[in-house]
């Protein structure tokens, strides 16, 4: 089983996953891979250029940074201009996550041959009973329904009687939406048939159920309080869907046709993936109640070191994997240094720059970011001699 296919089985169990570790494990590759198997069970470098495209419907991605906020993230107000006096004014607008799960809780609903089944059951119930009796959700109103001809119709309060178009209540079905050009009594039977034969999902069978997988990059650069607000709740692994509903702050400025418009939800089909290096600085100040909703898997620098150099030329790759190795090994050995400042295999990608010269690759990129690890210590240039002797395997061939 490949890496990506077990944190696959691991995030459709949890919902919630944070890959950290070294810089450059490629964390943030992974969780494109991840998403990749949860649809075609294969890595996203093997799929077609058709599969490229489809699976970008269900991967959202986002990077957190300090001044990323609850407005970027959820909903908030943004200006616009109302093109006519050119005053500026302001809109409720939804961020990158709250689109993101209105596409999934669409595919999660939409179905068209479920809407048709669902119609059907509709209809041959009117059949047996003949009559009955629904709320209209625009209005305190209740009509009856019945057939009429083969066809749906409704008896309103006044006596007077209209036929109900399939299309339109299959739109809401499909949508739990509606405009005001769509017929008037179409919402109510839709959501009439939601509440009495879907329970709340029109997608029975599993295979439907597509899953939408959003990637958080460095999401321990956000201020997670700030930006997710009360989605604290509603993404705990256990309040997926209605049951975990909220209230959001702009949630009176939602319209009634709006699909979040009683509340907002992440849905069963949502999957959030974070990735994070483990020598920031802020990694600890994350609030314990937002990291007791994910499980942390750690992404080791050999984790991935095959997948990654898989890219070199044959003729550097064993040199590239042995001296890796061995500079992680040195690092390990230094007091104050450990695994989360291990050197992962996307720097020694860089070789393909530069013409596969490990030297370059040592002074234009190793040197710099091993002195800033260094930062504080005391005898810093021996130690970046020590671990030069190493990357060259200098060590190893003495001890040979």
């Amino acid at each position: 089983m490949s890496k990506a296919e077990e944190l696959a089985n691991l995030l459709e169990h949890t919902h919630n996953l944070i890959l950290h570790g070294a810089p450059g494990t490629g964390k943030t590759h992974l969780a494109k891979d991840i998403a990749s198997f949860m649809h075609y069970q294969k890595n996203y470098e093997d799929l077609t250029d058709e599969e490229k495209e489809h699976i970008k419907e269900y991967i959202g991605f986002v990077q957190f940074h300090p001044s990323y906020d609850y407005t970027d993230f959820v909903e908030g107000l943004r200006p616009v201009n109302d093109c006519t006096g050119g005053q500026i004014g302001f809109e409720r607008k939804d961020g990158v996550f709250k689109k993101f799960c209105e596409r999934a809780l669409h595919d999660f609903f939409i179905s068209e041959s479920s809407a048709e089944d669902l119609l059907d059951k509709f209809k041959k119930e009117l059949q047996t009973t003949k009559e009955i009796e629904v709320k209209s959700i625009r209005s305190p109103l209740i009509f009856s329904t019945y057939i009429s001809q083969g066809k749906i119709s409704v008896k309103s309060s006044s006596g007077n009687q209209y036929s109900v178009s399939d299309f339109d209540i299959k739109h809401y079905l499909e949508t739990q939406q509606y405009d005001k050009s769509h017929d008037t009594y179409a919402p109510g039977i839709g959501q009439y048939i939601l509440d009495n034969y879907s329970n709340g999902v029109i997608n029975s069978k599993s295979e439907n159920k597509k899953p939408f997988v959003f990637i958080i990059d460095e999401i321990n650069r956000g201020e997670m309080s700030k930006i997710f607000g009360e989605l604290f709740f509603s993404i705990d692994p256990g309040y997926r869907g209605k049951a975990g509903l909220i209230q959001t702050q702009y949630q009176n400025l939602i319209s009634e046709n709006n699909i979040f418009y009683n509340g907002f939800y992440v849905p069963e089909n949502v999957y959030i993936i974070g990735t994070m290096n483990d020598i920031d600085r802020n990694v600890e100040s994350m609030d314990f109640a937002f990291r007791r909703r994910f499980t942390f898997k750690e992404i080791k620098s050999t984790d991935t070191q095959q997948d990654i150099l898989a890219g070199l030329d044959d003729s550097i790759r064993d040199d590239a994997i042995r001296r890796m190795n061995s500079l992680n090994d040195e690092i390990s050995n230094i007091e104050g240094l450990s695994s989360a400042y291990h050197i992962g295999g996307a720097y020694f990608l860089k070789l393909k720059e530069l013409d596969n010269d490990f030297e370059k690759l040592w002074e234009y990129h190793l040197e710099g970011l091993l002195r800033e690890y260094l930062r504080g210590m005391e005898d810093i240039d021996s130690k970046v001699e020590q671990l030069k002797d190493a990357y060259d395997c200098q060590k190893n061939e003495e001890n040979f």
